[in-house]
């Protein structure tokens, strides 16, 4: 639902991302009807907040906000709107994550202000709600980004080949990744040109290509790279 209330599984199971199997299994009979299978919800906390530019204090709108779990479950995702804002609504009590993932050249970061390129599936701060009620404030000022970008062609026609797949590492040779574990890789277009996705924090970094299409994948600069 979209009503504020908290989801459940049959039996009065919060479920926020869950399993149905936590919930207790129903047995219908043919011919018969399985009647009593009642619910009665409670109205869930929020979360709120809003995305901004660093610099400017402009809003940004079309970021992606996710909200993760202790275990890094990512059950529900918002984005932003023109004044910047987001909301999480039907939450159960407990303890989340809140993370950004944005194309925008922006470096993305988890609450509050730890920037996120090679994270996980949680980070940052852990932000405690309560049912019912409204958790405010929890706002993001993300930093414009470096970004990296080429083309990839063929070596002995010269012509761009479309459809590489472009991975992004850390100095420590780390895959690149967004708040809740999420690949940060790009396709070359017809003109075999790709851009990083993400904003950078300032630093070194690798780029390798992953093809099926029958090349030789190489990491940046000419390095033949079979794994």
């Amino acid at each position: 639902n979209a009503l504020g209330y908290i989801d459940e599984v049959y039996n009065d199971v919060p479920c926020l991302g869950c399993s149905l199997t936590a919930g207790t299994g129903v047995a219908v009979t043919l011919g018969a009807t399985a009647s009593g299978k009642d619910f009665a919800l409670s109205p869930g906390a929020e979360i709120t907040g809003t995305v901004t530019d660093a610099g400017t204090g402009q809003p940004i709108s079309g970021v992606s906000v996710r909200l993760l779990t202790p275990s890094g479950s990512n059950p529900l995702t918002a984005t932003t709107g023109s004044s910047g804002a987001y909301s999480f609504r039907n939450l159960p009590s407990g303890t989340y994550y809140v993370g950004t993932s944005n194309t925008l050249g922006y470096i993305n970061e988890f609450y509050n202000d730890v920037q996120c390129v090679t994270c996980g599936s949680t980070g940052g701060s852990a932000i405690a709600v309560s049912a019912p009620g409204v958790t405010s404030g929890i706002n993001f000022a993300l930093t414009p980004g470096g970004r990296i970008s080429g083309t990839i062609t063929d070596a002995s026609t010269g012509q761009p080949i479309s459809g590489v797949t472009v991975n992004f590492l850390s100095s420590s040779g780390t895959f690149l990744r967004t708040p809740g574990n999420f690949g940060a890789g790009t396709t070359t277009n017809s003109l075999g040109q790709y851009v990083a996705p993400l904003g950078l924090p300032a630093g070194n970094y690798y780029v390798r290509t992953s093809n099926a299409l029958g090349y030789i994948d190489e990491v940046y600069n000419d390095v033949p790279c079979l794994g």
